[in-house]
């Protein structure tokens, strides 16, 4: 599998030589998203995130940076490090312009204030940690400083981090002429993607000839870190798209295709028990791949991802976090301790929620207006040809359906295409064109489209759908459809194992729903009607599904796919109840289960 990657990653490499990427074109990516500083969401799901965030994610995660002696320079080793504050500053900044807070804000400045006094007079040595032991890399340092220092003048409007960012970036840019001086992805994998996130706020071109002179250097590199490989495959798509290079990005949509293939967990996670730093490098990956090609599939991944891997990652109250995570059709769930080494993957994990206002709405620079979440809140689109407010409600992720009010500038019309995503769960194929996972068929959900109250005829083409036209203040258009519960099987598996999902959410059972508090002989039929309905009292709050697993007396075997659900009735066993994924492991010591054993034929 490693020379694999490695003659692709060449292959690629190859391609990008070839297509003569210092002779950059200043074309811009297809896709743009619309800046969190646009976006006020008002959705319950995530207001609640953030909240259990800002109370006890972001304060433990304080107080282990004082206690670590981060900020005295102390020079014991420690579980964090500058890298890990720097993030911090940047999830700090996004969560507080999301949701704002004195007392974090006051925080922010003074993460902002130690950043300043510790900036070295020489350059290079702009770290907050020298010469201890829990300092990072010199690179890795500077490229999560890059993207603090992005967030914070975004998040702030202050430019006193971007300055200091933008002195060192020019510094490096003068004396490491020579791309072999720069960094490898094991080193900074984050290196290509901080430069180009640079580029984008400053204009300053020397930042995207820096990332795409650090991607020409790897071809010597072997790439066998999965973390680093995905990052790197992040900027190279940055990069590809900012010069208009279409034959590479066909080269890396097919690479993320292969990943995606081979190694995505049905949560949308990436290795099966460690840290959430890969699933964080393939989500970054995923949304510039989206960004750049508008393929659907790649925003069907982050949504995976976001709603089922990274929110497990926390506790429901936001005060514990996962020690490890683990998969299995037996998976035994991790209590979420609060342990000293879990603190960087929550740095990460909340950095990637507090992002997720920035990737609900795109644009491409026109009058194609795409919308990828339903979420309640409003935004503003603002491009060279369009400025209108979209006022959105719905109520999403727990039930289907939404509908948004136009609001245009000065009362006038305006033209505009939008492009409301259709999820692949509205469907009958997972992730169509990729594999590895099956919906079971279902009849094709009733799914309403209305404009000013009209029916309109509901078109999917490349999983949208597509309303073009002049577009009056006032004006209302309505998506109506449902969260059907769906079962997912995996490819060529040689027994019956299957998933149950209801909307964005993968669901999951714990032992202390079992009447008898153990899995064994547990089956479900997977045709079998189940109920939901959701409890505000249960783990916070959560949609569960209810239904009864085959009545283990019962010797008949059925096929699963011809099976009539009425047939059933006589062979109802214990009655079972399961919810989503991300909240597992709340109650320390219960077995877990997400794949369930389903009955095949003889």
């Amino acid at each position: 599998m490693e020379k694999n990657r490695i003659i692709i990653f060449r292959i690629i490499w190859v391609c990008l030589c070839c297509l003569g990427i210092n002779s950059l074109k200043g074309k811009t990516i297809a896709l743009q998203p619309v800046s969190f500083e646009q976006v006020y969401l008002e959705e319950f799901f995530w207001y609640f995130q953030s909240e259990n965030q800002l109370k006890h994610t972001l304060p433990a995660v304080w107080e282990k940076f004082k206690t670590d002696g981060l900020w005295m320079k102390r020079q014991h080793p420690s579980v964090l490090n500058d890298v890990d504050f720097y993030r911090n500053i940047e999830n700090m900044a996004y969560i507080n312009f999301f949701k704002k807070d004195s007392v974090l804000a006051l925080k922010l400045d003074s993460a902002a204030a130690l950043v300043e006094h510790h900036f070295s007079r020489n350059i290079k040595e702009g770290l907050i940690l020298k010469k201890s032991q829990n300092q990072s890399s010199e690179w890795a340092s500077r490229a999560a400083f890059y993207r603090a220092a992005v967030a914070h003048r975004r998040a702030t409007g202050e430019r006193r981090l971007l300055d200091l960012a933008e002195r060192d970036a020019d510094y490096v840019a003068r004396k490491f002429q020579k791309a072999e001086s720069f960094p490898t992805p094991q080193e900074a994998p984050e290196w290509g993607i901080a430069l180009c996130d640079l580029y984008r706020l400053t204009g300053k071109v020397q930042y995207r000839d820096m990332a795409a002179s650090w991607i020409q250097t790897l071809s010597s590199v072997t790439l066998n870190n999965d973390t680093a490989d995905a990052y790197v495959y992040a900027a190279m798509t940055d990069v590809a798209a900012l010069t208009g290079d279409t034959l590479l990005l066909q080269q890396i949509h097919r690479h993320w295709i292969e990943l995606i293939r081979r190694d995505m967990r049905i949560t949308g996670g990436f290795v099966s028990d460690s840290s959430f730093q890969k699933t964080i490098a393939a989500l970054e990956w995923s949304l510039r791949l989206y960004l750049a090609t508008s393929d659907v599939r790649c925003f069907d991944v982050c949504e995976r991802i976001w709603y089922n891997e990274l929110r497990s990652g926390i506790s429901v109250d936001g005060m514990r976090f996962a020690r490890s995570v683990k998969l299995s059709s037996d998976a035994t769930a991790v209590a979420r301790d609060t342990v000293s080494h879990a603190f960087s993957d929550a740095i990460l994990i909340s950095t990637a929620f507090s992002k997720f206002a920035n990737m609900i709405y795109a644009t491409d620079g026109e009058r194609d207006v795409y919308l990828t979440q339903y979420v309640r809140g409003a935004v503003t689109i603002k491009t060279d040809s369009l400025q209108m407010k979209l006022d959105v409600m719905g109520s999403m992720p727990w039930a289907g359906g939404f509908y948004f009010t136009i609001q245009t500038s000065d009362k006038k019309p305006q033209f505009a295409r939008f492009h409301i995503r259709v999820p692949d769960w509205l469907g009958n194929q997972f992730l169509p064109g990729i594999g590895g996972y099956s919906y079971l068929a279902i009849e094709k959900p009733r799914c309403r489209l209305y404009v000013n109250g009209i029916e309109r005829k509901i078109k999917v083409k490349n999983g949208y759908i597509t309303l073009e036209g002049e577009w009056k203040d006032g004006d209302r258009i309505n998506y109506l459809f449902p969260t059907p519960t769906r079962r997912i099987f995996r490819n060529g598996d040689e027994g019956c194992q299957f998933v149950f999902q209801r909307g964005p959410f993968v669901f999951c059972f714990e032992s202390p729903e079992l009447a008898d508090g153990t899995f064994k002989q547990k089956v479900i039929y997977p045709e079998h009607v189940v109920s939901t309905r959701f409890v505000g009292s249960f783990l916070t709050g959560v949609q569960i599904i209810t239904g009864n697993f085959v009545n283990p007396d019962s010797e008949e075997s059925v096929n699963s796919n011809t099976v009539d659900a009425h047939s059933l009735d006589n062979k109802e066993g214990m009655p079972f109840l399961a919810f989503p994924y991300y909240a597992w492991g709340n109650r320390p010591g219960a077995e877990m289960r997400v794949w369930m054993p389903c009955r095949h034929e003889n």
